[in-house]
């Protein structure tokens, strides 16, 4: 159910309506300025009910994803 809307949320066929944010992977370097962010970020999307994944490299700042 869309809360704002009070309509039911649009899911394709066979799907699972989620009422939570979407899944979220949040990839930061140990040394960035924002990894704190990130990790308040991650913290917030898995207290709303959603699924964060949080990488910390030991490098940084990230310039190439693995």
């Amino acid at each position: 159910m869309n809360r704002r809307l009070g309509t039911p949320c649009p899911a394709p066929a066979g799907a699972k309506c989620r009422s939570g944010p979407p899944p979220a992977s949040l990839d930061v370097g140990f040394a960035e300025t924002i990894r704190d962010w990130a990790v308040t970020c991650a913290s917030h999307i898995r207290q709303a009910g959603g699924r964060a994944e949080l990488h910390i490299w030991p490098e940084g700042p990230l310039r190439e994803l693995p």
